[in-house]
């Protein structure tokens, strides 16, 4: 069997990545390396995942560095050679979860539903030459089984993905194989007819794997660049449909296959990292339950690529450390703010169907380099704030540190729609001009825990917080239910904490249709044209009336930063992404991508006032 085989080893820092122009202390290459360099010295032990430190295992029986005999503690804390506990994760990851006989590993094969389906190809074929004879053997019975099944991955689009990477990858090698597509009818409304390339499938018929995986593979690129689904901006979920396109690009032979995935991996980068900042994804989320939001179990691949960003609470797949994929130099770059000014800002708009309640709107989130704001029309806002509190969930600081603002209480407007999983609303009906908002909504809620405010100071009806140089306004009134929020950074808004606070109660106020920012914007809401949804209007001093606040329809994904200049624009079916000087074009009518320098993106110093020239 032929493997295309990565770059191995660990590269000489610095000498594939070109940072941003900026005064970022080290590249992407340079955060990457050392991520993966500590992981290798301490063998996973920090992580919360067992079973993610069979990739440093293997990846150091591969570079000699360890012995397959070496001892090391097993999940029950017993001491046993190294290849023994990886025969055991592969066996567990290997056979349904409801099998005895095997230790708490990780969740195993079950119609794809979990990551076990996709991790253990990618052990194959990464790593085929340190695994024992025994356990090669084993892994190809269980995909050999796998393509030649009628039991299609019937989750959603995580599980979905994963069932048909992992086909797609071991079918590649035998195309002779054909599979019939699920049941008819099937056992979910998941698994539907499509049709790709002239080609189409109904549910209950027989086709070739091979053809049956590519074909919706590619036609599911289109539908998610195009609309979004329901777990892209879900700190949850979006991981595992990173983590399915970094197996193709890594391993996939055909090289179509290979560049498309590379592109779905910048696209998703690009789409969440816009939203990204002060440790958080923010914005109005996708999928996410409870624990995610207040519990800090979250999973993404930050802290592999940006310097200073806090690891998520639950680990992604560690097995990418032995990819050469890395994000394009402008994208790294849009996304990291190091580099960026303190009173830096852009705000991003998206439109992903699947988590916008109103057609033809968006969502949007204002981010800056201290805190985001962002939501969408209804429920689903989030202030989230950077903090360095310690020890913060899982150990890792100042996360989650966000807040909302709604109509109910503590525990309330949850909804439970299986065992342990738990969706919550978060901020409702925020009517948002920048970094300040007018809620319908009076009630408080934090998802701090166990961090705390530096300063939490009532006075007179205004509550004021701060953490680190976030300051935050709040005033709420009980009897009419609504509230307004302003959010300031202290030495960019205003010089100090206390210019902030006498700056709001001297001009800030809320009336029951409108809250008065500090400097005299008002914000309130009003109907959409022809519609019952009610969205942000903005009379900024010197205006004669309100306006909309946001320019719909939004596009997939637009980003503005503080200087008015785009970030992220499209022509048609062409994204165009454009930071420091760098450009790139993606078109998603041929999938090809296309770099040029984009000019300098200085905006030159205001002429100077009440200055006479001689």
């Amino acid at each position: 069997m032929r493997m295309r085989r990565t770059i191995r080893g660990i590269l000489a820092l610095g000498l594939l990545a070109a940072a941003g122009t900026g005064s970022a202390a080290m590249t992407q290459e340079q955060v990457f390396q050392a991520k993966k360099s500590a992981y290798l010295a301490t063998d996973g032990e920090n992580l919360l995942m067992y079973h993610e430190r069979v990739w440093g295992w293997l990846e150091k029986i591969r570079n000699g560095t360890m012995s397959p005999s070496q001892q090391v503690k097993d999940v029950g804390g017993v001491y046993r050679p190294v290849s023994e506990v990886i025969s055991k994760i592969i066996r567990c990851w290997g056979t349904t979860w409801t099998a005895s006989g095997y230790p708490t590993y990780g969740y195993a094969w079950f119609f794809g539903e979990w990551y076990s389906n996709l991790a253990l190809i990618y052990m194959y074929l990464e790593y085929n030459a340190e695994l024992t004879s025994s356990d090669r053997l084993f892994i190809q019975n269980v995909y050999n089984n796998a393509i030649a099944s009628r039991d299609f991955g019937p989750g959603s689009e995580n599980s979905r993905m994963f069932d048909m990477v992992g086909r797609y990858l071991w079918a590649q090698y035998y195309k002779s194989t054909n599979v019939t597509y699920s049941y008819n009818p099937p056992p979910t409304t998941n698994i539907y007819a499509f049709s790709w390339g002239g080609r189409s499938y109904t549910p209950g018929s027989t086709y070739n794997a091979y053809q049956l995986a590519t074909d919706w593979i590619y036609y599911f690129m289109d539908k998610w660049v195009s609309s979004g689904n329901a777990e892209l901006d879900s700190p949850h979920y979006t991981w595992c449909l990173f983590y399915a396109y970094w197996a193709l690009y890594d391993h996939a032979l055909d090289e179509t296959m290979r560049r498309k995935a590379r592109m779905m991996l910048d696209f998703l980068f690009l789409d969440s990292g816009m939203d990204y900042s002060a440790n958080h994804w923010g914005g109005a989320l996708g999928r996410v339950y409870g624990v995610t939001i207040a519990g800090g179990r979250t999973r993404m691949y930050w802290d592999f690529f940006f310097e200073g960003a806090v690891a998520t609470g639950y680990e992604p797949s560690y097995s990418v450390l032995a990819s050469d994929y890395r994000l394009p130099d402008v994208i790294w770059d849009a996304i990291d703010l190091n580099d960026e000014p303190d009173n830096y800002y852009h705000i991003n708009m998206e439109y992903n169907s699947s988590i916008v309640y109103c057609v033809g709107t968006g969502k949007w989130n204002y981010v800056t380099k201290f805190f985001n704001l962002g939501g969408r029309i209804g429920a689903g806002w989030q202030l989230c704030v950077k903090s360095s509190d310690t020890p913060g969930s899982f150990n890792h600081p100042g996360t989650p540190f966000i807040a909302w603002i709604n109509t109910y209480d503590t525990g309330g407007g949850s909804v439970t729609p299986a065992q342990g999983e738990t969706y919550i609303t978060q901020g409702e009906s925020g009517f948002q001009y920048r970094n300040a908002l007018f809620s319908w909504g009076y009630k408080w809620h934090e998802a701090i825990y166990p961090n705390s405010w530096e300063l939490n100071q009532k006075e007179w009806n205004w509550q004021f917080f701060k953490e680190g140089r976030t300051m935050v306004a709040v005033i709420r009134d009980s009897i009419n239910k609504v509230s307004g929020l302003e959010v300031g950074i202290e030495g960019v808004d205003y010089a100090t904490w206390d210019d902030f606070k006498r700056a709001v109660r001297g001009n800030a106020s809320l009336a029951v249709w409108s809250f008065t920012t500090s400097r005299g914007n008002k914000i309130s809401c009003k109907a959409l044209p022809g519609r019952t949804d009610w969205d942000a209007v903005v009379m900024r001093p010197g205006d004669a009336d309100y306006s909309f606040v946001w320019p719909y329809p939004f596009q997939r994904i637009q980003t503005i930063d503080y200087r008015n200049q785009s970030i992220v624009r499209w022509e048609g079916n062409k994204m165009i992404v454009k930071k420091h000087g760098r450009q790139r074009t993606y078109d998603f009518n041929s999938w090809t991508w296309t770099d040029s320098a984009a000019g300098d993106d200085a905006v030159p110093p205001a002429a100077p006032t009440g200055v006479n020239v001689r």
